[in-house]
């Protein structure tokens, strides 16, 4: 009960301070009673108490690791690099970036995997191939892909192919 009373009296005190100061490693936005105003870059802003909400988000460089996938009788693993390209398109357009960017990472990596062979996937470009793909999607959350690189690629023999196997000697 005391911790809400603390956090709702700090929240107040956020609120009516009439400035915002945004760091470096930061970018912002800003809104006016709820609707996109524009984007802010590091610095200090004035701000009508109440009227005008800042929201602040690190813009430095970040990197996913993608869950193992497994595509037909290849189990992949990759990274992708990213940074916030453009601060209102990443607040206003998607929900939760992160989980948007590694979705769509996932999609484009199973897509590529399953138009290209083996040969092609195992290639030192493949790295660059994915990341144009990625790129076109993420387009509209404001996000510029540094890279998307397999990190581990192998071969395994999955339950369909063990189960073809067993039906072909029998």
């Amino acid at each position: 009960m005391v911790d809400k009373l603390i956090d709702f009296i700090l929240n107040q005190i956020k609120n009516i301070v009439p400035f915002t100061i945004i760091l470096q490693f930061n970018n912002g936005v800003k809104y006016r009673f709820g609707k996109y105003v524009r984007t802010l870059t590091p610095g200090i802003y004035f701000k009508f108490p109440y009227l005008e909400t800042i929201l602040q988000e690190n813009s430095v460089d970040t990197t996913i690791l993608l869950p193992a996938l497994s595509i037909d009788n290849l189990v992949l693993r990759a990274s992708i690099g990213y940074k916030i390209r453009d601060m209102g398109k990443y607040y206003n357009n998607v929900y939760d970036t992160k989980s948007a960017i590694s979705d769509l990472g996932c999609v484009v990596l199973r897509l590529a995997c399953i138009v290209n062979d083996k040969s092609v996937i195992n290639d030192v470009d493949f790295g660059g191939y994915l990341c144009k793909l990625l790129q076109k999607e993420v387009n509209p959350y404001g996000i510029k892909i540094k890279f998307f690189e397999l990190i581990e690629f192998s071969e395994s023999r999955s339950y369909k192919l063990f189960n073809e196997n067993v039906r072909l000697e029998s």
